[in-house]
């Protein structure tokens, strides 16, 4: 399966992935990854609902944190973005918050996250993605006080909008 994969031939990649994970004769860990890159198959051949579902099983009981849960929660809320689904995308973009590895992952998982909620319109939500980060003296910190602002604003909150952007300002 991996090497259809490698050939970028996502459909019978997907083919031959199941079957393995189908077979008797399976590694356990190996099952796992074939169940990602099942997921990866179905994402990249535009089948976005099966590709959630996958990522979403992938995720729910996958223990290590590593870049292929990392990669399961990013793409998984992609796929549920794609399908409409912003309430699961904003549940599996939380999760790539916890799966980040590196700091810059992490940072750009909290402002993705933060906006999907905005979306969602689920406003209380997304500031609170942002909050303990606001009171950071760093680069990061202030682009989460103007992204809370941008909250603020499509809430109908201009004073809160406002003392955020002062907040920057001062």
């Amino acid at each position: 399966g991996l090497c259809k994969y490698n050939l970028t031939q996502y459909t019978a990649a997907y083919e031959q992935l199941t079957k393995y994970i189908n077979s008797k004769n399976t590694t356990p860990a190996y099952v796992r990854l074939a169940q990602y890159y099942r997921g990866v198959c179905s994402y990249k051949t535009s089948d976005y609902k099966n590709a959630y579902k996958i990522f979403a099983a992938f995720t729910a009981d996958y223990r290590e944190r590593d870049s292929y849960l990392y990669k399961s929660c990013e793409l998984g809320a992609k796929s549920a973005l794609m399908n409409g689904d912003l309430k699961n995308a904003a549940l599996m973009a939380e999760k790539m918050i916890d799966a980040s590895m590196t700091l810059q992952d992490k940072q750009n998982s909290i402002i993705y996250c933060s906006e999907i909620y905005t979306d969602c319109r689920d406003y209380d939500k997304a500031v609170s993605i942002l909050s303990a980060w606001t009171e950071e003296d760093s680069p990061f910190g202030i682009r989460c006080i103007l992204a809370s602002a941008e909250v603020y604003v499509k809430k109908g909150e201009l004073d809160k909008a406002d003392a955020a952007y002062n907040k920057i300002t001062s």
